[in-house]
């Protein structure tokens, strides 16, 4: 991020208002959430349990979030909060957005079809009746998942994806936020099912970032340019060398570098979504969730539904985005009670991995459910 008289922006020259006050522009050059700078005296908002939200603003690539209220960019791609304006990079501080920049729309509605369960589609427009429609597409997209993953792992997932949400909170709290990690045998649809799980966050990459064939410090550059964001590693395979594994296992930690010899950068930036054969060794595997997906398992055919409403996945993200103190606050809650439950044999790091899944999908349910029911007595009244 770079702080300064910037008087180009991505689409053009600035506004004039950007010009009066040229150094109160801020360019962005990460995609999800950073932190800002705190320009009040007051602590931060705590919430049960000890935890803190913390001061982020969330940059997309068609509008920045801010205490819960989208912020539209203006005719030149300046966002505006709090009277400093924030426009988000062509390009990452080093290279292209190697997954492109989500986009969470926040103009459009999710409208339900008539008679159609399950069927949704996008409409310009917000409306009253949003809160129902989310719930009924959310179940819809819940049961696909679990069928596709051929059990509670496909919950499992999404909860992984949704908890990239609380992923500032998380990491104060404790210091580390792991990642997910999907395994399986070749043509298990390990790279369909990571697609549809990025769509969850408003991405639309067909591929993740071949681990193979990209160096370490592309790998590196990459994980800068996400902050709170998932990077999709995909093609995972043992012998990529000690520095590429060093930096997927410094990507589950706060503001980690790589203990390897080179190559040591800057901290990094997000934690990877991983795609390929198992992790090797406890070490790694230790900070990842796992999910084994295999073709005999899978317990329903969903491929043409969810390709066909792939592109609006995202509004359950977006929710998060809009009521995302509720959401850290439910996710709190959550994951708290799965680590005071005794499970034997599972060490204490595998324990919290497993948890924020459960966590961030038992949040991301209540919040719908609450949205729902709050709608439900709207119309009753």
């Amino acid at each position: 991020m770079k702080v300064g008289n910037q008087h180009k922006t991505m689409n053009g020259t600035l506004s004039k208002r950007a010009k009066q006050s040229a150094a109160n522009i801020t360019e962005v050059n990460t995609a999800g959430g950073f932190a800002m700078a705190r320009r009040v005296t007051e602590p931060r908002r705590r919430l049960p349990g000890g935890w803190q939200m913390q001061d982020v603003l969330w940059c997309y690539g068609d509008c920045m979030y801010a205490d819960g209220k989208a912020i539209l960019p203006d005719a030149h791609g300046i966002c505006w909060h709090q009277g400093e304006g924030y426009y988000l990079r062509a390009s990452g501080r080093e290279s292209q957005f190697a997954l492109g920049k989500p986009n969470l729309r926040p103009v459009e509605g999710l409208y339900g079809q008539a008679g159609k369960y399950g069927e949704h589609e996008l409409r310009p427009g917000r409306h009253p009746g949003e809160a129902e429609a989310v719930g009924d597409f959310f179940g819809r997209v819940c049961t696909a998942f679990r069928e596709t993953a051929g059990g509670y792992a496909g919950y499992h997932a999404m909860g992984m994806m949704f908890a990239y949400a609380a992923r500032p909170e998380i990491l104060a709290k404790y210091g580390t936020f792991p990642g997910l990690w999907l395994e399986g045998e070749a043509a298990a649809g390990k790279t369909r099912f990571a697609e549809w799980l990025m769509h969850l966050q408003g991405f639309r990459a067909s591929a993740g970032i071949g681990l193979r064939c990209c160096d370490q410090a592309g790998l590196a550059q990459q994980l800068e340019n996400y902050s709170s964001l998932a990077l999709w590693g995909d093609e995972y395979r043992p012998g990529l060398g000690k520095a590429k594994d060093a930096l997927i296992r410094a990507s589950t930690k706060a503001g980690a570098k790589p203990r390897s010899a080179k190559g040591a950068r800057r901290p990094i930036g997000t934690t990877l979504l991983m795609v390929g054969e198992a992790p090797p060794g406890a070490g790694m595997g230790s900070r990842f969730s796992s999910v084994h997906l295999s073709a005999a398992q899978r317990r329903g055919d969903h491929m043409n539904w969810m390709e066909a409403t792939k592109d609006c996945f995202f509004v359950f993200w977006r929710l998060a985005m809009e009521r995302r103190e509720e959401f850290v606050a439910l996710l709190a809650c959550w994951l708290e009670a799965y680590l005071r439950t005794e499970l034997p044999g599972m060490d204490a790091r595998k324990k919290l991995a497993r948890g924020i899944g459960y966590g961030g999908w038992k949040a991301m349910s209540s919040l719908i459910e609450r949205g729902a029911f709050a709608e439900f007595m709207r119309v009753r009244q």
